[in-house]
């Protein structure tokens, strides 16, 4: 819908960064994965390689920014370790 805008206005959809919002859920809890997929919400879920494989539909489907909000990654040295985890094996593969 986006580019049949921009195709009516004359403007290239490329020249426009796409985000997208989703919360995440890095584990390797088959029980949790299956409960937050079904959460009625964008989520993320899954071991590393599975986060992989949809960040990387994300960024198949033309976006370019990522938002990941943390107020459900825990607290703490929890937290830290989430964060530490995506940055070291999941996000080092999609960075420019």
């Amino acid at each position: 819908m986006l580019n049949q805008h921009c195709e009516a206005i004359g403007r290239d959809p490329k020249s426009i960064k796409h985000s997208a919002q989703a919360m995440l859920w890095l584990t390797d809890d088959q029980a949790l994965i299956e409960r937050m997929k079904g959460a009625g919400r964008p989520v993320i879920a899954g071991n590393v390689e599975q986060v992989r494989e949809v960040i990387a539909a994300y960024k198949e489907a033309g976006v370019d920014e990522l938002i990941i909000p943390d107020f459900n990654l825990g607290a703490g040295d929890a937290k830290k370790a989430v964060y530490d985890t995506f940055i070291n094996e999941v996000a080092k593969g999609f960075r420019d």
